[in-house]
């Protein structure tokens, strides 16, 4: 009988892998080593292909999570009939620094 995946640890592979890619590219460009990645995300270089294909795919996602993030205040129901609360909310977003990189990088840049 084939293994089942487990939603949960896919789940957190993916953030780990999307995170850490994140991270390496920002810092060093896309020339990042894929090994670099992996290792800062916990695993193989052959789980990111499983996901993603290559090293530019989950920056991409990356990129997309964080884009939702950021705009998620404006996309709340009542936000057009609300716009000064969802503007300061979409603010509020942009000025807090990114969870996964504490006080030294910021969302918005």
């Amino acid at each position: 009988m084939p293994a089942r995946r487990r939603p949960d640890r896919t789940r957190a592979k993916n953030e780990a892998i999307l995170d850490a890619a994140s991270d390496v590219i920002s810092s060093r460009g896309l020339s990042a080593p894929l090994d670099e990645i992996a290792r800062r995300a916990g695993v193989s270089k052959q789980t990111i292909y499983n996901h993603y294909g290559s090293k530019v795919e989950p920056d991409a996602g990356a990129d997309r999570a964080r884009s939702q993030t950021i705009t998620a205040p404006l996309d709340v129901p009542g936000a057009a009939a609300n716009p000064e609360a969802a503007l300061a909310a979409f603010a509020e977003v942009l000025l807090r620094p990114s969870a996964s990189n504490g006080a030294s990088r910021w969302c918005g840049c």
